[in-house]
């Protein structure tokens, strides 16, 4: 069994994201990331570091608002200031 697998949750959030743009999402099979997503049955990518969290992770762990984020889902610790 992929260790991917067992280490990353898709959470409902991701899963209702997903299904607004048509798209079905499972664990992913390639090794450091967290999803793979399908469209028609066909895999488009694997997306998401293990080692990174997402915006429903990070919510649930941090209890951050989310004007923390920009609309990308980027933390305001990682923006570039011009």
């Amino acid at each position: 069994m992929n260790s991917n697998i067992e280490m990353y949750h898709i959470t409902a959030y991701t899963k209702a994201k997903a299904k607004e743009i048509n798209v079905e999402v499972k664990p992913s099979t390639r090794k450091g990331k967290k999803i793979d997503v399908f469209r028609d049955g066909k895999k488009i990518d694997s997306v998401g570091a293990i080692g990174y969290k997402d915006y429903p992770t990070y919510i649930a762990t941090e209890g951050k608002a989310s004007e923390d984020f920009t609309t990308y889902g980027i933390p305001k610790i990682h923006r570039v200031k011009n």
